[in-house]
């Protein structure tokens, strides 16, 4: 999905420009939480720090550093340390993913708005927004809807 950053011209009706500000916000700061979340990693120790793990946004394993002294440990204890190492750093980035994308689940949710489910708006003005969740541009193509069907 993209949003192209420029502002929505009025369409003349306030509830509708309110809901379409709401949305184009909500769209640049969804923007700005992917570009966040590709590049966000999360890390995790075990051993006594002997063990470092670090893990990309999806959970997949970008690093593994073993301190020597955890050699010592045996491999069942070390391979022990190495997944429960894996798990913290699983669990930091879920955690990191959870605080980015918490602001664009509350309140005002954009799923809901872009599928037409729009709290506290009449069923008629409802039926003015289409699915938008396949658009390319939600904006553009949710003014030129409204245009399309409605008189300003």
């Amino acid at each position: 999905m993209s949003c192209s950053g420029a502002p929505m011209e009025p369409t003349g009706t306030p509830e509708i420009d309110r809901y379409m500000k709401v949305i184009q916000e909500q769209l640049q700061h969804a923007t700005d939480v992917q570009s966040q979340l590709a590049e966000l990693t999360g890390e995790g120790t075990a051993a006594d720090e002997q063990v470092r793990a670090t893990v990309g946004p999806t959970g997949n394993l970008m690093s593994l550093a073993i301190e020597p002294k955890a050699m010592r440990l045996g491999a069942e204890a070390l391979t022990e340390s190495i997944l429960d190492a894996t798990r913290s750093a699983t669990a930091n980035a879920v955690e990191k993913i959870n605080e980015l994308t918490e602001p664009l689940l509350a309140g005002e949710n954009l799923a809901q708005m872009m599928t037409g489910n729009l709290p506290g708006v009449s069923a008629d003005m409802q039926s003015a927004v289409p699915d938008l969740s396949q658009s390319g541009d939600p904006l553009q193509d949710a003014l030129k809807y409204l245009k399309s069907n409605y008189r300003f």
